[in-house]
Parts: C-alpha cells; structure tokens; sequence
C-alpha cells in the first residue's frame, strides 16, 4: 500500500490540505480528522504588510470607501497606488497634466496610511522622438512626469516615496519605446535621474528600483535582469531592492 502523504498550510486561519490519496482509508480518516481539528490558528501581523489600491475602478466605492475598506476591514497601513502617466493625464507634449484624480487620491489617504506611488507608463506622443527632451525618451520620463509628481506631492507627509516603473524587462509597447526590455543599462540611466530629481525636490522621499517580473519566475532570465540592474549601478539609486514574488516557477 502506498503512504499518505499530507502538506499543511496555516495562513491567516486557512488550512489548505493537499493528500496523495493511497489504499489506506483509515488513514484518509485520520488525515481528515486533522483537518477539521487544527491547532490554534494563527493571526497573520498585518504590521508587515501592504497591498496594491489603485483605487481606479468605481464598483468598488469612491476613493475614501476603499481607502477605508484597506485600513479598517483588512487592517493594512500600507498601499501601493498608481500614478500612471497617460493619454488621460497629459494628451499632447504642451498640455499640462491633468493632475485631478491623483490629487484626490493624495487627498483622501486616510490617516496612520503609508503609499507608495508606482511612477510608470507613458502618453501615446511619446512613441515620436520628436517629443523627446535632449533625445531620449528616459531623460523625458523623469523630466516632464517624475518632476512633476515630485514637485506635486514632494510635502505630502502619507506618500512615503516613489517606484520608479514597473516591471521593465516585459516585452511590451512602452518598454520598447523606453528601450528597457533588453537593456537593465538602459532604465538604470532613467532611475538614475529620476533619484536625482526626486532628492533634490523631496529628499525625504523613498526612490526605488521597478521590480521586474516575478523573479522566481522564467529563470535565469529575471535574475540576469536584477543582476543587470545591479551591474550597471542601481543600487546607488534606490533606497529599497525591490523585487516581485508571485506564481510559480
């Protein structure tokens, strides 16, 4: 007869049971029993944690109900939240940005609340060089939208800082025009400067690196990505590494 084999998992009051099911019924009984019969459950120390809250989609409330849900329901005093920079924000290179829903979401973090501001995204005129300051798409990123932002809510004492893109080695429209996705050299230039605006406006401020894409993920691929970074300087230009965990490999 085969073995039972069972893996336990407590998380947040859940226990996930996975059994490799063999002849041995009173064994299934037994593993059954445990199940339903598991050691005290343990609180997970919400402290440690924080959660993405674009707060972008209406069917879930306006800006304060899902601030709120954040920090009274799940009890978490951290969020990360999106400043993406769009056809929305600024349709053309000499329109202003339209920085209204930002400010109401700068607005509205509630009090004892920590966000961190995703940085990231480009408007659709920036796939024209033409509209490039000195040339170079990086240098514009963190001259017209870091810099904006930076000078927009450097003061404001719930942002605690700013991650600069998000995930820039995925092959897709806007890290091609970028010229990250196979370049770690390439966005360390942009993060380089984007540090330097954001301490010289608000020294204060947390600047941190994109994560990539899950870098358990793809391997050695995401790893030679972060490796990279490293390589070309970037731990000069972050306050924090910071890494994306999720999936499987």
């Amino acid at each position: 007869m085969r073995a039972i084999q069972s893996l336990f998992l407590r998380a947040s009051g859940i226990l996930l049971v996975s059994v490799a099911l063999g002849c041995n019924t009173g064994g299934v009984r037994d593993v059954i029993d445990v199940a339903l019969n598991e050691p005290d459950r343990q609180t997970i120390d919400t402290n440690r944690l924080g959660v993405n809250a674009f707060v972008n989609d209406s069917r879930f409330g306006s800006i304060a109900t899902q601030f709120a849900e954040v920090k009274n329901t799940l009890r978490v005093n951290r969020v990360r939240v999106l400043f993406a920079w769009n056809d929305a924000v600024q349709p053309s290179p000499s329109s202003a940005p339209n920085f209204s829903f930002y400010d109401d979401i700068a607005a509205t973090i509630p009090d004892g609340v920590e966000a961190l501001v995703v940085l990231t995204g480009i408007p659709s005129w920036m796939s024209n060089s033409a509209n490039w300051t000195e040339g170079n798409p990086r240098i514009t990123f963190a001259e017209r939208w870091v810099r904006a932002v930076a000078t927009r809510y450097g003061a404001n004492p719930r942002i605690v800082g700013w991650e600069i893109w998000n995930e820039p080695n995925m092959s897709d429209g806007d890290n091609a025009t970028m010229g990250f996705a196979d370049s770690a050299e390439n966005y360390v230039e942009m993060l380089a400067r984007s540090f330097s605006v954001s301490k010289d406006l608000a020294p204060g401020k947390l600047v941190l690196n994109a994560a990539t894409t899950a870098i358990n993920q793809n391997y050695p691929s995401n790893l030679n990505y972060n490796r990279g970074m490293r390589d070309a300087g970037a731990l000069s230009f972050t306050d924090r590494w910071n890494v994306h965990y999720y999936g499987k490999q």
